[in-house]
């Protein structure tokens, strides 16, 4: 039976203990939307994606377009032009052969991928290789192509490549570039790292062979450009300036296109990692230019070898948008290791109007000689990490997209461990794109006529919009973790589904073609609830209130105001919307009646409240909505934007956080620790249940610790890093070289001062104390006993706490880095056993947790992960095996495991004498066929070959004019062969009981002999297997039915059923001995205990069985 109990709404005194009051401004800063470019390279060439037909187009790209969403990527850089080919319809370029089997007349594969793309808010990036040549299309080369004369080409060894020092070269390609612009709703022109190609000397200015001996010497004396030919070192000059012309004509091309179209088509260029090796420093000159000898790396360069591309100048003169380098190795490389390259990098573009997006080689963990991408599953995750502390790298393309899917198909790959690892729940959120610093800004306006309209969120489209995105919360800021949905900007009213449970805020933001966010939807201010609610207790201990506050505009004051307070979660739409739809009295909502009280005064702040008495215990759980309203002067509503949902018992938790406590409070938590328990994947990896009221997973109590630090030390941490904190952590020192030898003293820090004052010890106290428990590196127990007593250590050096502050931050994030020593290790997970004795005092956040009555039902909840094959994935308490998605009945505290099982477990028989026979004659008859199927091993399928055997023409007779014939040759086999099915070894002795049957069914006619005449042999042995009577077919006397249905005798069954499944009942075999009865099967050979005759649904494990006989 359901409880019920009744709301009782009275206005209290303004007397108010338990208030924390939080009166923040919902502004979002740009750097509160940390913008990142995440994309991935997706290519024909590399076998990505099916063109062999419009609708396994469609699916595969689908596909695709469902895993980079899943990984919350923002952009597809997609290869529509690999070898001088196009994967679209082209006037200048051949249809690319991959696209065979798809009808350019009647579906526009291009045209559907990018609005596919635009509908998921992803941008599209259209790749193009602009010299490459290949074979690899159809029909013949357009005359406007210029790989229709030769003269245009440059090949050595087999490739092939349209030569860049001819204006007609450039131009085509300018040409194929306004094509796509021109037909395309692309948002980028890409080009990847092909440029020259090694024509022999392999770029070489210098020795006996250079670059002046390659074939396209030619084409530099006739447009030398004042170049002196004989020189080699002009002639990588010269190149150069060949492939600078084609990019700055690309830039001057897209430029022009979206001059006169109002577009904002991007340029970006992917180019080799190391532009050139050097000493890694960068200076700049005036303009900001940077001046460099290159990357601290020993690898092949893109300004020379054989590449010839001077990505700086690019960048330099403006004619880029984007550069992505191609930084595709370990971290740990030994002459080109990835934080030398893309620091370098970094601090290139420091001062240019251009993008960095860094090009990650996940490929590289599937090659056994790549150091740390093959060594260490951490590695996408360390880059990634290096990505977000860099200052001006804004982003990444992943090489290539079925590297990135493994994380999905190939979770156990080293691969997919990678992006297992790399790609926890903030990394895969939507992240809005970077803003184009080469591009002049665009702002739009804030959206508008934002609502709801049959579970769906609307708005009017603002012109000039790319992308929309949708913001969620309890409470609006619009920061990106609050981003959950993104949708193209085109068509006139926008909308985005949402839940029909789901009742909080929303919000929408426009996306410019610049990348620029628009404003911030604008807020009523003239009345607002405060962020934070008391309790207030009756005279019974056991009937608690609920108070909820709310600020008020003084022009307001002269009007009515007060609360609407409505039974569970909703937000301020919603109860707009139901205003208007039903009035703004007597409303249900929630399948409750709203309540709407009026309230007559203020305090000096002009600050009201309402108190909610009389609650139950059984409704500590159940949430309140308050939202603050007061009527104009027109006699309109105006509601406070900032809903605000609580309940007695998350009041009572918020209370005891802030060391607010009291008999009443201690008694609503004493319930909850006595009736309920919260469910959820704890750090082990494994769901659990528990009543404790205390945070045990050290990611989610850094969230505390970073917010108390802040407050401490006037900080501003969004997260913890192991050097910055220490940093931070040492303030005050007067040793600040770490390890001078001189300091025994760290009284004057302040990671010794928060620790000792009054509330953070008394908060923080027990981690110093765990962390001993669990430390074996001397260092860290020799700093926190400083701590703990006087700040000194007569004996030892305590370097500024450094081990204990890396010791400290690596238990909030898993980690083990270490600073000038050493530091705990927290990639051991073991340590964190014992994290629960020590923690009393960080509680758990209701809002991250799913809480549940005891004797109540949970279902369990579906495991994504692909298990191994034979396996399956199912959750065990400690007794008994459960199946995702099944119900658990809710006592104690517990864990589930997830373990793998194996689908299939092996049934071992011991026949003791015995042997397995076949049950009747349809079962021996299907063994025989397989068994002759095997030997044969016909192009037809088996059940096609089974069909056929009792047809004597058309398709199936085949089994009557070629098969039956290799079964025997019309004589008794007498040695043993592999020509004869008969005769060959195993199936001879296997089958032996069987042709003596059948030959008694032929002596049964004496005129006819089995193994003399294949005729009346063969003929006669396939109407036995399909039951038609020899009798009957050839006009002889018929046999009797009891020959007809003879089995013969003892004919072993080759393989009986070896191993049983989990899902469903499997009754053992009978066996068969000769003078003896069968007594049952036994799971042990002195045959105690009961028989066994069936292996039950649910059972698990290998099973070996004993028979017994009588």
């Amino acid at each position: 039976m359901k409880k019920t109990f009744i709301l009782i709404i009275t206005i209290l005194s303004f007397g108010v203990t338990f208030l924390k009051v939080n009166n923040e401004q919902i502004i979002a800063s740009e750097s509160e939307n940390q913008a990142l470019f995440k994309a991935a390279w997706v290519s024909s060439v590399v076998g990505e994606g099916n063109y062999t037909s419009e609708n396994n187009f469609k699916n595969s790209m689908n596909s695709i377009l469902d895993t980079l969403e899943y990984y919350g990527y923002n952009a597809l850089i997609f290869h529509v032009r690999t070898h001088n080919n196009a994967l679209y319809p082209s006037a200048l370029n051949p249809k690319a052969s991959v696209m065979s089997g798809i009808n350019f007349n009647s579906f526009d594969p291009l045209s559907w991928l990018i609005e596919a793309t635009h509908q998921r808010g992803i941008e599209f990036h259209a790749w193009l290789n602009p010299y490459r040549l290949g074979t690899n299309y159809l029909g013949t080369m357009p005359t406007e192509n210029p790989a229709s004369n030769q003269n245009n080409i440059l090949s050595k060894n087999g490739t092939r490549i349209l030569n860049p020092g001819l204006p007609n070269v450039r131009q085509f390609i300018f040409d194929t570039v306004n094509e796509i612009i021109e037909n395309y709703d692309v948002d980028a022109i890409h080009f990847d790292d092909y440029f020259y190609i090694d024509l022999g000397a392999n770029g070489s200015i210098s020795g006996s062979n250079t670059i002046l001996n390659e074939p396209d010497q030619n084409t530099f004396i006739q447009y030398n450009s004042g170049y002196n030919t004989s020189s080699a070192s002009a002639k990588a000059d010269w190149r150069r300036e060949q492939v600078n012309l084609l990019v700055e004509g690309v830039y001057n091309t897209i430029q022009d296109f979206n001059s006169v179209n109002n577009k904002h088509v991007q340029f970006g260029i992917s180019p080799t990692g190391i532009y050139k090796n050097g000493n890694g420093i960068v200076n700049y000159d005036s303009n900001g230019l940077p001046l460099t000898t290159g990357s601290q790396t020993g690898g092949q360069t893109h300004y020379s070898s054989y590449l010839f591309a001077d990505s700086l100048k690019w960048i330099g003169e403006g004619w880029l948008d984007y550069i992505l380098p191609q930084s595709y190795w370990a971290t740990n490389h030994p002459v080109a290791a990835y934080g030398k390259v893309m620091g370098w990098w970094d601090k290139v573009v420091k001062h240019l109007n251009v993008n960095l997006y860094s090009g990650i080689g996940l490929y590289m963990s599937l090659s056994s000689t790549t150091h740390a991408w093959y060594s260490d599953e951490n590695q996408l995750k360390t880059q990634f990490e290096m990505i977000e502390d860099y200052e001006n790298v804004l982003g990444y393309s992943v090489f290539s997209y079925k590297h990135v899917e493994m994380g999905i198909n190939s979770s156990t790959s080293l691969t997919g461990k990678q992006m297992s690892k790399a790609y926890d729940q903030r990394r895969k959120m939507i992240t809005v794109l970077p803003e184009l610093k080469s591009m002049t800004p665009i702002y739009l306006p804030e959206v508008q006529n934002v609502r709801f309209e049959n579970n769906k969120l609307k708005w009017d489209a603002l012109d000039g919009t790319k992308f929309y995105y949708i913001y969620k919360s309890s409470n609006l800021s619009y920061s990106n973790d609050e981003i959950v949905g993104v949708v193209s900007g085109n068509g006139t009213t926008i909308e985005y589904s949402i839940e029909p449970s789901s009742t909080e805020e929303y919000g929408v933001r426009a996306l410019s073609y610049t990348n620029h966010l628009g404003a911030i939807p604008t807020s009523n201010n003239q009345i607002r609830m405060v962020d934070g609610a008391s309790i207030r207790t009756e005279t019974e201990n056991v009937r608690q209130g609920l108070r909820f506050y709310a600020n008020i505009d003084s022009s307001l004051l002269n009007n009515e105001f007060g609360f609407y307070l409505i039974y569970g979660r909703i937000n301020t739409q919603t109860l707009r919307n139901e205003i208007v739809n039903q009035g703004s009295e007597n409303l249900i909502i929630n399948n409750k009646k709203v309540f709407r009280k009026a309230i007559s005064n203020v305090n000096h702040n002009n600050q009201f409240s309402v108190v909610l008495t009389g609650i139950p215990e059984i409704g500590y759980l159940d949430e309140i909505t308050a939202i603050a309203y007061a009527v104009d002067n027109d006699e309109n509503i105006i509601l406070a934007e900032n809903a605000l949902t609580r309940s007695v018992f998350e009041v009572a938790i918020n209370s005891s956080k802030e060391g607010v406590t009291n008999h009443s409070i201690e008694q609503i938590l004493i319930y909850y620790t006595t009736n309920k328990k919260r469910f959820f994947l704890n750090i082990f990896d494994k769901y659990e249940l528990t009543n404790s009221l205390f945070e045990n997973n050290p990611q989610i109590i850094k969230e505390d610790f970073i917010k108390d630090w802040n407050e401490f030390a006037q900080t501003n941490f969004a997260d913890l890093g192991q050097a910055s904190f220490f940093n931070s952590a040492k303030e005050g020192t007067t040793d600040n070289s770490n390890n001078s030898g001189t300091i025994k003293d760290i009284s004057n820090l302040k990671i010794y001062q928060f620790f000792n004052g009054n509330f953070y010890q008394e908060k923080w106290g027990w981690i110093l104390d765990y962390l001993l428990s669990v430390d074996n590196v001397v260092h860290v127990t020799r700093q926190i006993e400083a701590i703990k007593g006087n700040g000194q250590n007569q004996d030892y050096l305590l370097y500024n706490a450094e081990h204990l502050s890396y010791s400290l931050v690596n238990f909030f994030k898993f980690e083990h880095q270490s600073g000038y020593y050493t530091a705990i290790d927290f990639t051991e997970r073991s340590k964190y056993q014992t994290l629960a004795q020590f923690n009393d005092k960080i509680y758990f956040n209701l809002n991250n947790y799913n809480i549940y009555s005891i004797e109540q039902e949970i279902t369990l909840p579906a495991i994504e992960e692909q298990p191994e094959v034979g396996y399956q994935y199912l959750y065990y308490d400690g007794s008994n095996y459960y199946h995702p998605k099944t119900q658990y009945l809710i006592m104690g505290n517990l864990e589930f495991e997830i373990r793998q099982v194996e689908t299939e477990n092996n049934i071992t028989y011991h026949l003791n004498g015995g042997n397995f026979v076949y049950s009747s004659k349809e079962l021996m008859a299907e063994a025989f066929l397989k068994d002759f199927y095997d030997y044969l091993k016909p192009n037809d399928s088996l059940n096609d070959f089974m069909h056929g055997v009792d047809k004597t023409s058309g398709f199936d007779g085949t089994w009557h004019a070629v098969y039956q014939n290799k079964i025997y040759n019309g004589s008794q086999p007498i040695e043993v062969d592999e020509a004869y099915f008969i005769s060959t070894a195993d199936y001879m002795e296997k089958w032996a009981p069987f042709f003596v049957m059948m030959n008694n069914f032929v002596n049964y006619n004496p005129d006819q002999n089995f193994w003399g005449n294949t005729y009346a042999g063969l003929i006669r042995l396939r109407q036995y297997i399909v039951g038609i009577n020899p009798g009957e077919a050839v006009g002889i006397t018929p046999w009797p039915e009891a020959v007809m249905n003879m089995m013969p005798t003892p004919l072993i069954e080759a393989e009986p059923k070896l191993f049983y499944d989990y899902f469903s009942d499997y009754y053992l075999p009978l066996p068969y001995k000769e003078g003896a009865s069968f007594a049952g099967w036994y799971d042990n050979s002195n045959f105690s205990g009961e028989a066994i005759t069936v292996i039950t649904a649910g059972s698990t494990g290998n099973k070996t069985y004993y028979a017994k006989w009588n």
